[in-house]
C-alpha cells in the first residue's frame, strides 16, 4: 500500500473516531448547504446550481429534500437542472426555463404593450384602430382613458363593463398593475430590480402575475366584443368624444353606457391598492416596484 492510501485509510479512520466530525459529515451529506454562504457569486453552472440548492433550501425544503436526492443518485447537470426547475415551478406562475436564470431573480412576463413601438401595429393589430380613435390633436390618450375607466368601474368588477375598463388600461398602462402597464424592456430601462428569491417577494410576483394574465384575457374579450358588437363600438367612440369636450380636465361628463349585451364571464380582477405596484405608489416589495413612471 503507497503512501497515499495509507494517509486516505488514517483520515477515514481518524474521521470515524472523531463523533463531532463524524456528526459534522452526516450534517453536510444530509444538508449539503448546511454551511454555504448566501447570495450569487460566479458565473459557471456549477455556481448556478449552488444557488439553485440554497433557494430551494430557504423557499421550498421539499424541492431542496429531491435536489439532495438526485445528488446522492449521482445525476449530472442536465438531471438536476430538469429535476429542480420542474420542482420549482410548481410555486411559481411564470415557469423557469433553466437554473441559468436564477441568478436575475424570480421570472415574471410583462404583458404591456407600447404604442411608440415600430412594431406595434404588426404584433398588436386589434388594438391599432382603438387606439386611433384616442389620437386627437389638444387631448392626452391617458387622461381620456382614465376618465373612461372611472366611469366603467361603476358599472361593477365583472361583465362588458369591466373588460372594457380593463382593455383601456391595458392599452394606455394605467391598469395599476405593473406587468400590464409595462413592457419588458420599459422595466429593464426604468431600472426596476427582479423580485429576489425570497418567500415574501415570490408569493407577491406571483400574485401580480396571475392578476395581469387575468387583466388581459378580460381586455381581450372586451376586444371581441367591439369587433362583433357595433353598438359598443359606437358607444365607447361616442363617450370618448364627450370626454374630449369637457371644459376642465378634472370635469366627469355624464356618460352613458348600455347594459352587458356581450354575456362576458370575466372575474373580478381591478387591482388591489393594498397588493399591486400601483405608478407612484409605495408597494410592498418597493426596490423599484413602487415607482412605474415611464423614463422620458
Amino acid at each position: 500500500m503507497n503512501d497515499l492510501w495509507q494517509m486516505q485509510s488514517f483520515l477515514v479512520s481518524s474521521m470515524k473516531a472523531d463523533t463531532t466530525l463524524a456528526l459534522s459529515t452526516c450534517a453536510v451529506w444530509l444538508d449539503p448547504m448546511l454551511f454555504s454562504a448566501d447570495g450569487f457569486d460566479g458565473d459557471s453552472e456549477d455556481d448556478d446550481l449552488t444557488y439553485a440548492l440554497q433557494v430551494c433550501r430557504g423557499c421550498f425544503p421539499e424541492v431542496y429534500g429531491e435536489a439532495v436526492q438526485a445528488l446522492w443518485r449521482g445525476d449530472g447537470w442536465s438531471a438536476l437542472n430538469r429535476a429542480i426547475c420542474t420542482g420549482l415551478n410548481r410555486h411559481l406562475v411564470t415557469p423557469l426555463r433553466s437554473l441559468e436564470q436564477i441568478r436575475y431573480g424570480v421570472p415574471f412576463e410583462a404583458l404591456g404593450v407600447d404604442r411608440d413601438d415600430p412594431d406595434f401595429s404588426t404584433q398588436y393589430p386589434q388594438l391599432v384602430p382603438i387606439a386611433a380613435w384616442f389620437e386627437a390633436e389638444g387631448s392626452d390618450p391617458q387622461e381620456t382613458a382614465a376618465a373612461l375607466i372611472q366611469s366603467l368601474s361603476a358599472h361593477g368588477d365583472t361583465g362588458i363593463h369591466a373588460d372594457l375598463a380593463h382593455l383601456l388600461g391595458w392599452l394606455f398602462g394605467i391598469s395599476g398593475n405593473t406587468l400590464v402597464d409595462w413592457t419588458e424592456d420599459m422595466i429593464w430601462e426604468g431600472g426596476i430590480e427582479p423580485p429576489d428569491w425570497t418567500p415574501d417577494e415570490i408569493a407577491f410576483i406571483n400574485e401580480v402575475q396571475e392578476e395581469a394574465h387575468e387583466m388581459v384575457s378580460s381586455a381581450q374579450r372586451a376586444l371581441e366584443c367591439l369587433e362583433q358588437n357595433q353598438c359598443w363600438a359606437q358607444m365607447l367612440q361616442r363617450n370618448l368624444k364627450l370626454v374630449r369636450e369637457r371644459k376642465k380636465p378634472d370635469e366627469q361628463p355624464a356618460l352613458r353606457w348600455q347594459p352587458d349585451t356581450c354575456h362576458s364571464p370575466s372575474d373580478s380582477t381591478h387591482p388591489d391598492p393594498e397588493l399591486l405596484p400601483v405608478r407612484g405608489d409605495p408597494a410592498p416589495s418597493d426596490r423599484g416596484w413602487g415607482d412605474h413612471r415611464v423614463p422620458g
